[in-house]
């Protein structure tokens, strides 16, 4: 039941995350909720789906930044 990603830029070598079935998106805004992602650049294959997330902004704001993105499942 996990509502944000906060945390996660301190596991630089992760390449590879599963957030699946959480509550993203709930109580912060979409982009907030997932701004540590950028602090992962070895992120290759991210899981975000079945969660609260619905605003478009979180493609240009985080995805498109992270360099490494290879698999997104929203």
């Amino acid at each position: 039941m996990l509502k944000s990603v906060e945390g996660i830029e301190k596991n630089v070598n992760l390449d590879t995350l599963y957030m699946k079935r959480n509550r993203l998106g709930v109580e912060k805004n979409d982009v907030e909720c997932l701004k540590a992602l950028l602090g992962n650049p070895a992120l290759t294959c991210v899981d975000l789906s079945n969660n609260y997330l619905s605003d478009p902004a979180i493609l240009d704001e985080i995805l498109v930044k992270m360099p490494k993105l290879g698999v997104l499942y929203l």
